[in-house]
């Protein structure tokens, strides 16, 4: 015990003597958790700006100019900012990049939707757009669906207005009341398989004065497990590089040559790094508070929360590192490793987004079963017994990789001896 003792007071005393790599590698993810954190904060960050669309009429009909002033009325104005362009031109306003989209309604569009035929929206999205040209597309799907099913349901009110339209003169008071007529029962037919609603969006307002009963959501709350996991992460890393060191300076075979086994000096690296785990666990938790207000949550779940995962982290790195024949190829592969399961685990995007396939590779990272821990805790007020089996899970991981690496780097060492 005391020479167990002895060698975490020894590696501790090295890392706090020279802090700094260790606050730099701390801020990264903290610097993170701000960016992305005001970058979607509905508070701190601007909302999603109307997405640019240009449209061509080639029809110049009824329907085409009705499409064209629905478009650009005040409401869609609010998602939508169409400009309507000369036919011919939009194709190249969409290459120099003016748009997110052009749309375009055909020539003969009128015709065919007043004869019954079937018809199509042209549109011309920007290669070098993401999201702005994927919503267009949305919104152009979402539209042609409402004017087929308007078109099928206003068939018989449509072909009186294309009478009319293509009659000489002014139409007859007689004709305009049929048609209102037809358009009137049409509508009654469809409304019985719309109105009312079976469905209802309620729209819920925040409290206002009191914020005691009603928690406002806080985007940094939600983000910080994924950052706090992955800066624990790159934590570990750091502690478990002098595995390496140490093994190529000669220490830990000088060790190996004493009374001390392997197992021990791999538990010293174990403890020292979960020592400094917490220590700055709760440094970008307390930081989280007074810039971000993150709450801090019941600290003794946090503590065997962050105890567990450190366990289970600094298992598969000292694995990692007992595998890896130099500390360049250790750095590597660990790299690779903290961002494979930083990716499916979700510290860099929720598990929600992904498939089936790829969540279930997600809950075989530590990653995972340390964020979901540590959401419950801060989004739910969980307890020490609530999050349980997250903290049985990552130890039960850490054991077996730390037993591994330690039978890993015994055997190394000792064909080298």
């Amino acid at each position: 015990m005391k020479t167990l003792a002895a060698l975490v007071s020894k590696d501790l005393k090295r890392r706090l003597r020279s802090p700094v790599h260790l606050l730099l590698t701390l801020a990264f993810p903290f610097v993170l958790l701000g960016i992305i954190g005001l970058a979607f904060s509905p508070r701190g960050g601007k909302p999603l700006p109307a997405v640019p669309i240009l449209l061509e009429n080639r029809d110049g009909e009824f329907l085409g100019n009705f499409l064209g002033s629905a478009l650009r009325n005040e409401r869609m104005a609010e998602h939508f900012d169409v400009e309507l362009v000369e036919p011919g031109t939009g194709e190249k306003r969409i290459a120099e990049g003016d748009a997110a989209a052009l749309l375009v309604v055909p020539d003969g569009f009128t015709d065919s939707v007043l004869d019954g035929r079937p018809t199509s929206l042209l549109l011309v999205k920007n290669p070098g757009g993401v999201i702005l040209p994927e919503i267009a597309q949305s919104g152009a799907e979402l539209l042609a669906l409402v004017l087929s099913a308007a078109a099928r349901t206003l068939r018989e009110p449509l072909a009186s207005i294309r009478s009319m339209i293509e009659g000489t003169g002014s139409p007859a008071d007689g004709a305009v009341a049929e048609t209102a007529v037809l358009a009137k029962g049409a509508i009654d037919r469809a409304g019985r398989f719309f109105l009312p609603p079976a469905i209802r969006v309620e729209e819920v307002l925040e409290a206002d004065g009191d914020e005691e009963g009603a928690r406002a959501f806080n985007i940094f709350t939600y983000l910080f497990p994924g950052m706090i996991v992955l800066g624990l992460l790159f934590i570990a890393q750091i502690s478990m590089r002098d595995l390496m060191r140490e093994r190529r300076a000669g220490q830990l075979a000088r060790l190996l040559s004493s009374p001390v086994p392997m197992r021990t000096v791999v538990l010293s690296k174990l403890v020292s790094t979960l020592f400094l785990l917490v220590i700055c666990h709760f440094l970008f938790a307390g930081a989280a508070a007074a810039v971000f207000r993150v709450p801090i949550g019941d600290i003794p779940a946090s503590v065997l929360l962050v105890l567990a995962e450190g366990l289970a982290v600094t298992g598969i790195l000292a694995l990692l590192f007992a595998l890896a024949r130099t500390e360049r190829q250790g750095e590597a592969i660990s790299s690779v490793v903290i961002l494979s399961m930083s990716l499916l685990g979700g510290s860099m995007f929720p598990t929600d987004l992904f498939p089936e396939s790829m969540r279930g590779l997600g809950r075989a990272t530590p990653n995972y079963w340390a964020i979901e821990g540590f959401r419950a805790i801060l989004l739910e007020g969980a307890g020490a017994a609530d999050v349980a089996p997250n903290v049985l899970v990552l130890a039960l991981i850490g054991a077996a990789t730390s037993a591994l690496a330690a039978f890993t780097l015994g055997r190394t060492l000792g064909e080298k001896g």
